[in-house]
């Protein structure tokens, strides 16, 4: 068994097999978080957008725009005079909704919706969207998982260079303790074994 006291430099299969390791880990572990996060987006928009539109200053458009666009879609099915005026208003409140939107966005530096768009669920999408970005910003620095994902490409990339710096020397004991460290700061629990300590040099 090696002496875990033994002073080791990382060979160039060694470095190999612990940056894949360790991107592997970290890979899995983030789409673990991202699920978690995305459950938590699926479980709270529709309540958030209600507030997020209240918010941007919508409602009143997207109330307009809406009784419009059923408006106009439900007398579709008829063709007559009247389709034309309903095509003008529906047009009408989804320009001043894509402008309210779009002036909301320059602000928060968003994506803006296309000026002459006019298709109501196109519209909501965007701003669906908008909503759900901002939710998961939200929920990224406010909750423990969230937060712990945000910090994980930092650690990651910290324990990339440490483990490919030219000049690294340490006790075998030492380096399985830094790379359950490592991992561990990202949510990640991994004991290094005898094989892998062996497999060093």
């Amino acid at each position: 068994m090696t002496d875990k006291n033994d002073v080791i430099k990382l060979s160039d299969k060694s470095k190999k097999y612990w940056t894949d390791r360790i991107i592997n880990l970290s890979k899995e572990k983030a789409r673990e978080l991202n699920r978690w996060v995305n459950d938590q987006i699926d479980k709270t928009i529709d309540k958030e957008l209600s507030n997020f539109t209240k918010t941007c200053k919508l409602d009143k458009h997207i109330k307009a725009n809406k009784k419009a666009h059923n408006e106009y879609e439900e007398f579709m099915k008829s063709k007559t005079e009247k389709e034309r005026k309903l095509e003008e208003t529906r047009n009408k409140t989804a320009r001043d909704l894509v402008d309210a939107y779009n002036r909301y966005a320059k602000i928060q530096n968003w994506s803006s919706i296309y000026d002459n768009e006019t298709d109501f669920e196109d519209i909501m999408r965007t701003i669906k969207n908008t909503c759900r970005e901002e939710l998961k910003e939200k929920i990224k620095k406010t909750t423990p998982n969230g937060q712990l994902l945000l910090k994980m490409d930092a650690q990651q990339e910290k324990m990339l260079d440490t483990i490919h710096h030219p000049k690294l020397t340490f006790k075998s004991v030492d380096f399985a303790t830094a790379i359950s460290k490592g991992l561990g700061a990202m949510g990640i629990s991994y004991q290094v074994n005898d094989q892998q300590i062996k497999q060093l040099n």
